[in-house]
């Protein structure tokens, strides 16, 4: 992330870093993240390959499985969702 240096830098560079590493905590803290199955339950290997553009280089999208830690955040985050809905 750019947010630039000196006396130009962003004011709210601390405070955008922090809730980034706040929102990736709570997501592996909410969901288990794991490599994706096929038909005969095999685990998918994820790519290393990575796809550049002009300034940036970004992994090649990959199949996973991402399911919720316990039953209890499962209802958690349905009650979230039919809130905002």
């Amino acid at each position: 992330m750019a947010f630039g240096f000196g006396r130009r830098i962003c004011p709210g560079s601390h405070v955008a870093i922090s809730m980034l590493w706040l929102w990736a905590a709570s997501f592996l803290a909410t969901f288990s993240v794991s490599k994706a199955v096929d038909e005969d339950f095999t685990a998918l290997e994820a790519s290393v390959e990575y796809q550049s553009s002009i300034v940036t280089f970004r992994p090649v999208p990959f199949k996973c499985t991402i399911k919720p830690r316990s039953k209890a955040l499962q209802k958690l985050i349905w009650s979230h969702l039919l809130a905002e809905a």
